[in-house]
């Protein structure tokens, strides 16, 4: 069936009723959402990791899937389960400043104060349908967000092996039916840490790459052995990899010590600058733009900030100014050296518009998924709007869904005749 949406027939609404009876998708099959965190696209073809590979040809696989601004793990996952951009969810980097509440965040902080998150997630929304949900760790998922936790979910441990986290995922499905959610949730860092400390071309990723593959190959084996589901898989990353020279990083300290006064951020690859008086914001800029070492990054005012980045909207957590790194440089403490301390080999949250390294994966498979489609790259933004489909909510989904991703969802979801 061919979907023909004229643009004055582009209210949420309506669109959100043309997919759902166009596609008339079953929630009866679960949903599983895996999120590797730093898996860059690239390293499909470099490693060719042998059961990922196997997945993308079974279902769909974009050419890249393409992080929000910044390309930090917080606001991407957290874009990925709320279908909006960081300044409508709140986390706007993995550090920022809150002018209401008057403090810097720190990753998690939704657990202790949901204030910081003014988005509802995917399986906050889920629970308000009836649909049980498990969350083994994702960005803010211990947030109680509108009153509601998922049904399963745990505290972040950050050791937890990644194969405990399968295992449980496991117990999850094999639940009789009024207890098993049909949303699961779950997210490793163990490739991101390798990118960071060893770069993108190491050995030691590699091996990561490799030994996380072997664990999702029997994690789906089990379910296919010791359930009857047959669950839609979406397998997704946050963003890429890209390799820093610590030989033109930017020493912050030194680049901002004639003004004292300044809130600074500092987020590696972005400085957030909060300050409310226009006349001194222009006299930083000018002197940043003067000094030596100015071509390793980019000044940029509020008023000026590129659309992409969606940051047009004054919101609490968006500063007045971004210096912006260029890679390979990003902004280090004056004690950094590469290799040691939290900053390596490897780092993402520039810019990802036009660096193809930003890239992050996304392949689906499951009995409501089409079989051996390459889409086009889109943005990771519509991730939560597939899912919104998938389980059948009625919702309104992502305002400003255009013809070309109504056709996109037309190429990942089956239609009711190809499923019977």
């Amino acid at each position: 069936m061919h979907l023909l949406v004229k643009p004055y027939m582009f209210k949420f609404y309506i669109i959100a009723a043309c997919i759902l009876t166009s596609f008339s998708t079953f929630a009866k099959n679960p949903i599983i959402l895996i999120s590797i965190d730093g898996f860059a696209h690239k390293y499909l073809t470099m490693y060719k990791p042998p059961f990922i590979s196997s997945l993308s040809k079974d279902g769909v696989i974009s050419d890249g899937l393409k992080p929000v601004y910044p390309s930090k793990t917080f606001p991407n996952h957290i874009s990925i389960v709320t279908g909006k951009y960081p300044a409508e969810h709140g986390i706007v980097h993995n550090k920022f400043y809150h002018r209401k509440l008057q403090e810097n965040y720190k990753l998690g902080a939704g657990a202790n104060d949901n204030r910081w998150l003014t988005a509802e997630p995917i399986w906050t929304i889920a629970e308000k349908h009836g649909i049980k949900t498990g969350v083994y760790f994702w960005p803010e998922s211990e947030a109680k967000v509108s009153g509601i936790y998922p049904s399963y979910y745990f505290q972040y441990k950050h050791n937890t092996p990644n194969k405990d986290r399968l295992d449980k995922l496991v117990e999850w499905l094999k639940l009789p039916e009024p207890e098993r959610p049909n949303l699961v949730i779950t997210y490793f860092s163990t490739v991101d840490s390798a990118g960071h400390k060893y770069g993108t071309t190491s050995v030691e990723l590699q091996n990561a790459i490799k030994e996380l593959d072997a664990l999702l190959a029997s994690f789906f084996h089990r379910i296919e052995q010791e359930t009857d589901l047959t669950p839609n898989i979406l397998l997704v990353s946050d963003h890429g990899m890209v390799d820093i020279d610590s030989n033109v990083s930017i020493l912050t300290k030194t680049l901002l010590q004639p003004f004292p006064q300044l809130r600074i951020v500092n987020g590696e690859t972005q400085l957030y600058i909060y300050e409310s008086n226009k006349n001194t914001l222009e006299q930083v800029k000018t002197h940043l733009t003067s000094v030596e070492n100015s071509n390793h990054y980019k000044v940029y005012l509020a008023k000026d900030f590129p659309k992409h980045w969606q940051f047009g909207d004054k919101k609490a957590g968006i500063p007045d100014m971004i210096v912006e790194a260029i890679p390979p440089s990003v902004f280090v403490k004056p004690d950094f050296q590469v290799g040691k301390g939290k900053l390596h080999k490897g780092t993402h949250g520039f810019d990802a518009l036009g660096n193809n390294d930003l890239d992050a994966i996304f392949i689906a498979k499951g009995p409501n998924i089409n079989k051996g489609i390459v889409l086009p790259k889109f943005q990771n933004i519509l991730v939560f709007d597939l899912m919104v489909t998938l389980l059948e909510l009625e919702r309104e989904i992502t305002p400003g869904l255009h013809d070309k991703e109504i056709v996109l969802f037309q190429q990942i979801i089956k239609t009711k005749s190809e499923q019977n």
